[in-house]
């Protein structure tokens, strides 16, 4: 009997070290714990020096060279968490961006488990972040503490706002295809609430430009990083009118072209998901 599991994880800004930690790792306690066979949280171990902790994953794509076929990923529980740790060099090895995937595979035969890694890249995926006051780098005083380290602290009062903007994250989509779209109207479908709805939008360029802090970078560093990011917003018909799209709550919105539609969903919704199979 051969059982294989497959786990599929859709990245993020804060899995490549641009949004609130700095280092590296997957978590999901639903997905990890039944993927690597552990039933209780206190059965895993809680340092990564611990062997325990070490899975040997091959890759699926030849990655770093002819020489290298597999790499070290520890699985441990920290600050309540299952993490997945030691993905740095395999992210900046394969240019991964925030809108693609990361798969991983186990399968078992006999007893004996053997671990695969992978990756997806979704260049006909982008997300488009709605605006709060806390993403503007002028929205912060900068000080440092008594050790030296740099930190930020909001200002009581936003120097600015951008209500009801959005903001892109990086990605590889088509440049050409994304000119296209921008300031016309565009037939999409939203998957939201467990329906489709048809929908007609405009994504419309503001010519506003906002510096994006990157708080995880900027602890690495020591010092303010952030990124200059364009504003848009996002109008429907409502009558004779364009009024500001409603998408029904969905903060970071996923536009994936699929060639015969453009489809809208929440980022957040499905973002680690497991599959489980076996056969004779």
């Amino acid at each position: 009997m051969v059982k294989k599991k497959i786990a599929v994880r859709k990245l993020n800004r804060t899995l490549l070290k641009k949004e609130g930690t700095k280092e590296v790792y997957i978590t999901g306690k639903n997905v990890l714990m039944p993927f690597f066979g552990f039933e209780y949280m206190d059965d895993l171990p809680t340092s990564r020096k611990d062997e325990e902790s070490k899975r040997i994953f091959e890759f699926k794509k030849n990655i770093f060279g002819e020489n290298t076929s597999e790499m070290t990923l520890r699985v441990t529980k920290e600050n309540n968490e299952v993490r997945l740790t030691g993905f740095e060099d395999f992210f900046a090895a394969n240019d991964l961006k925030e809108v693609d995937q990361i798969i991983i595979e186990c399968e078992e035969t006999e007893g004996i488990r053997k671990y695969a890694l992978d990756y997806l890249k979704c260049n006909n995926t982008r997300v488009l972040q709605s605006y709060e006051t806390k993403d503007s780098y002028v929205n912060y005083s900068v000080s440092r503490n008594e050790k030296g380290a740099i930190q930020f602290t909001e200002l009581p009062f936003p120097a600015e706002q951008y209500e009801g903007a959005y903001w892109l994250w990086d990605d590889s989509f088509n440049e050409n295809r994304w000119n296209e779209m921008i300031n016309k109207p565009t037939d999409i479908c939203l998957a939201a609430k467990g329906k489709v709805y048809k929908k007609t939008v405009k994504i419309v360029k503001t010519g506003e430009v906002i510096k994006k802090l990157m708080k995880a970078k900027s602890s690495s560093v020591n010092q303010a990083v952030f990124q200059e990011k364009e504003l848009y917003r996002i109008y429907e018909p409502v009558g004779d009118e364009w009024m500001e799209a409603d998408f029904m709550g969905i903060r970071n919105l996923e536009l994936t072209d699929e060639g015969s539609r453009i489809k809208l969903c929440s980022r957040d919704a499905m973002a680690f998901c497991l599959y489980e199979g076996g056969r004779e």
